[in-house]
């Protein structure tokens, strides 16, 4: 198809236009994005190369950090409940561990003829003993721990409501 307006730079333009194939028009352009986003990749991380192929650190990999402002503090709010900075120090956190060792013990000590409400008593009298855990945002990870065990050892975990009965 010639379009005629008077000017034979179009006339030969849609001639030649004419006789590129779809296939050759896409690899030219496939060609074209490979060389613009080289140039790119070139221009702006240049940097991240030469440390990535001297063997310094691996920067397309590292985890960006947030900015100063956004770091987490100690006092901020985590699953509705304020971490104090008491309840952050290494005391609560060994506190935390011989709970768990204790809830362990209690758990596989179970005999066959003890009875689903002895444990539940035994894990109360655990608990009862950690009041400052109580209303500790660990809670739900202990309460996790306890279910998880008695699954462990083939015993009926549990439900929520017996959970928070034993807080």
């Amino acid at each position: 198809m010639i379009l005629y307006r008077g000017n034979k730079l179009e006339t030969k333009i849609t001639d030649m236009l004419n006789h590129v194939t779809w296939t050759q028009y896409l690899c030219g352009i496939l060609a074209l994005t490979f060389i613009y986003y080289t140039w790119i990749v070139i221009r702006f991380y240049r940097q991240d190369l030469r440390a990535r192929y001297r063997g310094k650190k691996n920067t397309f990999l590292q985890p960006l950090e947030p900015p100063a402002t956004e770091q987490q503090l100690p006092d901020q709010v985590i699953a509705d409940q304020t971490i104090t900075a008491t309840q952050n120090g290494e005391k609560t956190f060994d506190r935390i561990e011989s709970l768990i060792g204790e809830l362990k013990s209690q758990i596989h000590q179970k005999q066959g003829g003890t009875g689903e409400t002895g444990l539940l008593e035994k894990l109360r009298t655990v608990i009862h003993a950690y009041p400052d855990l109580k209303d500790s945002p660990f809670r739900p990870s202990i309460n996790e721990m306890i279910i998880s065990e008695c699954q462990l050892v083939e015993i009926s975990p549990p439900d929520e409501t017996e959970l928070q009965q034993l807080w």
